[in-house]
């Protein structure tokens, strides 16, 4: 299979006039506004919410959150808004990152991992998005049709294998777990990863190249024999997050995302795709439920335009 690969740009036509940086942080009312405007991203659930982060450091360890957005049903959304003009002029990267809707006020200080967009602050005017820099096996026509079902089961708590703390991405029948995923195969720095968000709650449920096979991750699981199949229970929890239980899970938004580091030179991070998106409201202990598809008729896409105020 010849190898694809998926980058990420985006630009900001920066207006910032001739006031120097003593007078802007002297004046924190200087600001500029922002127009934004994104295609084709995923419409998903009220309970989730898409935010735009400035991004201040290489590290990606210094940001700040200057807007929160839904997208219409056809994927679109625009808007204008304005930024302190300090702020854009220590900026190195802008993120869009899919977030909890009602997270608590220190979750809203830091963006989650779920990072959809993003990309580098230049001096000209370029564009957000997906490139599909590859053979004629592009991205969207490798993953468009990735299919699957989760299952609400804790198979490693020993004490209560029939507890809804844990969901896995297999289908369930007569006590056999089978495959639940149809994904199209990925390699090199390509991967797929399970994610479940409740409330305040956001947790990974590792990464995973195949239908078939434990993730790379069971941080969370207890001691019982792990499936071989991608999934978590959510038992050995840290303590921010230990008071997530089954009545949290049978609330929850269940997502499947596709990953790639950027290629944009925006080092810090690794870009995440939902593609698959499940509801595991009123779901019963050991039953299955397929996902809806996610992926749009194109891959998202963007520009975020910055005017300085003179």
């Amino acid at each position: 299979m010849k190898k694809i690969l998926l980058g990420l740009s985006l630009s900001f036509l920066v207006l910032l006039g001739c006031k120097d940086d003593m007078e802007t942080v002297s004046n924190p009312d200087n600001t500029s506004s922002i127009s934004l405007s994104i295609s084709n991203l995923p419409k998903i659930s009220d309970q989730l919410t898409y935010e735009g982060w400035l991004v201040f450091d290489d590290a990606g360890t210094s940001y700040k959150k200057v807007i929160s957005f839904q997208p219409g049903t056809d994927g679109k959304y625009s808007n204008t808004f304005t930024v302190p003009l300090y702020d854009l002029k220590r900026t190195k990267y802008f993120i869009v990152t899919l977030e909890p809707a009602d997270e608590d006020s220190a979750a809203e200080t830091k963006p989650s991992n779920l990072k959809v967009l993003g990309g580098v602050l230049v001096a000209n005017d370029l564009t957000l998005g997906f490139k599909q820099v590859s053979d004629t096996l592009s991205i969207y026509n490798s993953i468009k049709n990735i299919s699957g079902s989760f299952t609400l089961y804790s198979p490693t708590y020993t004490a209560n294998t029939d507890s809804l703390i844990g969901v896995w991405f297999a289908n369930y029948s007569n006590g056999v777990l089978s495959e639940g995923l149809s994904l199209a195969k990925v390699s090199g720095s390509w991967s797929y990863e399970g994610w479940v968000i409740s409330g305040k709650y956001i947790f990974s449920t590792g990464t995973f190249s195949a239908a078939s096979g434990k993730d790379a991750s069971n941080d969370y699981s207890s001691t019982g024999t792990i499936p071989d199949f991608p999934g978590e229970d959510f038992i050995v929890l840290p303590d921010a997050q230990k008071d997530f239980n089954s009545a949290d899970m049978q609330n929850a938004i269940v997502l499947v995302t596709i990953n790639h580091p950027s290629e944009s030179g925006f080092t810090p991070y690794v870009m995440r795709l939902p593609v698959l998106y499940g509801s595991a409201q009123s779901l019963n202990v050991k039953q299955t439920k397929a996902f809806d598809k996610l992926f749009p008729s194109e891959l998202p896409s963007g520009t975020v335009k910055v005017n300085a105020k003179i």
